[in-house]
């Protein structure tokens, strides 16, 4: 939509073609990373999932500035889920993504691919600090579900603990809007004005918790 008096673009429509160009971007780095993984060129593949990340956290920042951000809740296995992530991001790094098993009747309702890129932003952050392991755990704590990224590394510095994904200026690393963006979404899932929040906290290494209601 055009602004009739001085021809401007309106800030909605503005929104939606970034988010259109952002997509765009996301599509040819796709294309790179299938090329890169059928030649096994693991840096390249670090490097394009770097930039991707960037892409989804800005895609998804500027969904939720410009409240375009909707939620598609679905009844999940929390063990099943926290597998197929585990299986999907395991080829992108040499350290080992190991999942604990929790309650197998347990399920959850939260945004799949909203929260596979919460964990797997986790994931990629835990990795590069990881001295050995990633795990991934669930468990229910006071009537939530817990999802977990724990690695085995120094811990979050005092900065990230006390930020805690309260927002993108205190933090000057990529890690910071990643968390800042996981703690939205986490916000976005409400159950009887209940909202999800994220925790960070050291413990033998930096833990990331995601509480969905």
């Amino acid at each position: 939509m055009t602004n009739e008096k001085n021809g401007l673009v309106s800030p909605s429509f503005g929104s939606h073609l970034s988010a259109a160009y952002i997509h765009d971007v996301k599509n040819l780095l796709s294309l790179l990373m299938s090329k890169a993984e059928s030649n096994h060129d693991l840096e390249s593949i670090h490097h394009l999932m770097a930039a991707d990340y960037k892409l989804n956290h800005l895609l998804f920042l500027y969904k939720s500035e410009a409240d375009m951000l909707t939620l598609n809740i679905e009844p999940i296995s929390p063990n099943s889920f926290l597998h197929i992530v585990a299986a999907n991001y395991q080829s992108f790094t040499l350290k080992s993504i190991e999942v604990e098993l929790g309650d197998d009747s347990a399920m959850a309702y939260i945004d799949k691919g909203l929260v596979e890129l919460c964990i797997g932003n986790a994931i990629h952050n835990a990795e590069r600090y990881a001295q050995n392991s990633i795990r991934l755990s669930a468990r229910e704590e006071n009537g939530m579900t817990v999802l977990r990224v724990r690695d085995d590394g120094p811990g979050f510095s005092d900065e990230v603990l006390s930020n805690s994904g309260k927002s993108i200026l205190s933090s000057s690393s990529s890690s910071g809007l990643g968390f800042y963006l996981a703690s939205k979404i986490a916000e976005r899932h409400v159950n009887k004005d209940v909202h999800g929040y994220l925790k960070l906290l050291n413990e033998e290494g930096a833990v990331f918790d995601m509480y969905f209601p």
